[in-house]
């Protein structure tokens, strides 16, 4: 533990040595980041998870230990994580085993991270207490609670609650029953060392448990009469003055985070008041995101530069990782997990659906339409455009491992879309992703909006029933409107949600863990760091490069050449448009991020990225607004002859 106190007035506390031995000691390999301790899922239990082998549970156990011993000291901001693990390590399953390495994934974005402590005014001891109502899996609740004199949690408690509670106002009152002893203690243990305690302040966010601990049971209601009489003890210490209890509005009850997994701002600003240090402190963001934020450009999702890494973690010639695991849990044999996330083929030629004689042409429509209908489906289902990115590269390599023949566009496109989401952390319901896709569906095959126009010869026979049954786009958006949208449990909801998770299963048999690695692969991570290295000064570079980032999304570019390379074909674009020279000597610039006699792979970037903002293509507006049959053999469960047509025609 290594104690600092350069500055005046402060101590921090850092373990990042220890934080190391940690992370080096577990079984797996921790490599990447991530942003949060846990996922918002972090005390959800599966009743049918596959328990852990007895050695890799007593790893489970040894490693949560570890972890626990830490997140008393200095990272209090992993202590709601840990506190749920610590009621697993009797029969941990795999999602635990999960839980658990993203805590250290965490930790390994964060490592030199600590707490900050300072002393405002010693006589005032303030502790925020908050409860999450039946969080755990068995209706327990969970209590969360910091103390602090200034800056930065001097004690912190995170732990589950050893009685249910039947509402939010009975368990924020079980919530400062848990956390009465200490806060006692502190108050005694301070004026034992001779200083004077004026207020001994309990912060809390629901005013009907503020009410029931200064009124004791006079204030109960047919709703809190059957409240055990010792959680109000506190009403005797409010009597005697040994601690008030005020109110605090629920965005400054800083406690939030030692109850439930938080994300994004939230995390950031409530481990900010929790550790003491800044809101935007150096590994906070360890790895490089898209952000959220609008759609633009030929509806694509803005990405915007803040989520660019730095130098320090830029890998130039990284072009094949590979991690090596000893010893197979059945086996007992060396295995190769490939960590390969970047140049699977080298060639468009060699793909499944090519050498099942399914010309280019035909399948760049068909990965055009998969990643068009995911990109309606990202900005109906209001999904981070990160998960749109992630989506669509798990569309496209698996289209690099299977045949257009053997699994429609469609079920394939819905499926990744719940992966992009599981793998991003920003899932959406199976429910909402079927009932979109299928809303999606019925105005593509009625071609609302088609503004093709006078092509229809290449739209195939799927259009051509629908102009027997309407003519204008008023009728069609009428007819729209009164088909009734599936039922829940009806067979065609049945046979869409079928499709779906059949698909999804056979995309993790195929992709495996690699999944998890594709974030990293996006090119947008790049755009900023190449621009500070040219020196280019017209921010207006960066955002269309970022456009054309976007655009790349379209096609499989992901799977055929790195994402530095990606980038560079971007950069190049933009600065040709705004007429930006890029220096040529002594070596062409790009040689400095991707490596020599790579023009080629620049040159074929650039034109596949244009080719899919051609207003002109037939197969990119038609991939846009039509719907294109499959190439299944004996169809697939949303070809023309669908439900639909027979609905039109009654």
């Amino acid at each position: 533990m290594d104690l600092d106190y350069s500055e005046k007035g402060k101590c921090r506390i850092a373990m990042p040595e220890y934080t190391k031995e940690v992370i080096a000691s577990f079984p797996e390999v921790i490599s990447g980041s991530a942003s949060t301790p846990a996922a918002d899922h972090l005390f959800q239990v599966r009743e049918d998870g596959i328990k852990l082998p007895e050695e890799q549970a007593a790893a489970f156990h040894r490693t949560t230990a570890q972890l626990l011993f830490l997140s008393g000291r200095a990272r209090r901001d992993i202590q709601t994580a840990v506190a749920f693990l610590t009621t697993r390590v009797k029969q941990p399953d795999e999602d635990d085993w999960g839980k658990l390495k993203r805590v250290l994934r965490y930790l390994n974005g964060t490592i030199n991270l600590g707490l900050c402590l300072s002393v405002e005014d010693i006589g005032l001891v303030r502790w925020y207490v908050d409860a999450s109502h039946a969080t755990h899996d068995d209706c327990k609740g969970h209590t969360g609670a910091m103390m602090t004199l200034g800056q930065g949690a001097t004690i912190s408690m995170s732990r589950k609650q050893k009685a249910n509670a039947r509402s939010s106002t009975e368990a924020e009152l079980i919530g400062v029953y848990d956390a009465l002893p200490s806060i006692l203690h502190t108050r005694y243990f301070l004026e034992a060392l001779g200083y004077n305690v004026r207020h001994n302040i309990i912060y809390q966010d629901n005013k009907s448990s503020i009410t029931l601990e200064k009124n004791g049971r006079t204030s109960s209601s047919k709703r809190t009469k059957h409240i055990k009489i010792r959680y109000f003890f506190i009403k005797d210490m409010i009597a005697q003055q040994e601690v008030e209890v005020h109110h605090c509005p629920t965005n400054e009850m800083w406690s939030d985070i030692l109850t439930k997994p938080k994300q994004g701002k939230d995390f950031l600003l409530m481990r900010s008041k929790l550790l003491g240090c800044d809101v935007d402190m150096p590994g906070s963001t360890p790895s490089a995101r898209i952000t959220k934020s609008s759609v633009t450009r030929r509806g694509q999702p803005h990405l915007s530069p803040r989520g660019c890494v730095g130098p320090e973690v830029l890998k130039v010639h990284n072009n094949v990782r590979k991690l090596h695991v000893e010893g197979n849990v059945r086996d007992n044999e060396k295995f190769v997990v490939d960590k390969t996330v970047q140049s699977i083929l080298s060639s468009s030629s060699s793909t499944p659906s090519s050498i099942d004689s399914i010309p280019p042409q035909i399948e760049r429509l068909h990965r055009l339409h998969g990643a068009s209908i995911l990109h309606d489906a990202s900005v109906l289902l209001r999904v981070g455009p990160s998960t749109f990115a992630t989506s669509c590269a798990i569309f496209h390599r698996v289209y690099h491992r299977i045949s257009l023949r053997q699994h429609d566009v469609w079920s394939i496109a819905m499926a990744c879309l719940l992966l992009g989401g599981k793998v991003e952390e920003d899932p959406r319901p199976i429910r909402s992703i079927v009932l979109t896709f299928h809303h999606i569906y019925r105005r593509r095959r009625l071609r609302i909006h088609d503004v093709v126009g006078g092509r229809d010869a290449f739209y195939g026979a799927a259009h051509a029933e629908a102009e027997n049954v309407m003519c204008t786009d008023e009728e069609k958006e009428n007819l729209l409107r009164h088909v009734p949208s599936m039922s829940h449990g009806g067979a065609i909801y049945a046979e869409w949600k079928n499709a779906m998770e059949e698909k999804e299963s056979s995309i993790l048999r195929l992709l495996g863990f690699t999944l998890f690695w594709i974030p990293e692969s996006h090119p947008h991570r790049f755009i900023l760091y190449f621009v500070r290295v040219l020196e280019i000064e017209d921010p207006l570079v960066a955002q269309e490069a970022w456009n054309y980032c976007n655009d790349s999304c379209h096609l499989d570019l992901c799977v055929r050449f790195d994402p530095e390379v990606i980038a560079s074909a971007a950069i190049l674009m933009a600065c040709i448009n705004h007429n930006i020279p890029l220096p040529f000597r002594p070596r062409p610039w790009w040689e400095v991020f991707i490596g020599p006699d790579r023009g080629h792979d620049l040159s074929a970037v650039c034109n596949a990225v244009l080719a899919v903002g051609d207003v002109d293509d037939v197969d990119v507006s038609r991939s846009k607004y039509a719907f294109v049959p499959s190439l299944l053999e004996d169809g697939s469960f949303n070809d023309p002859e669908s439900y639909l047509w027979s609905v039109l025609k009654d």
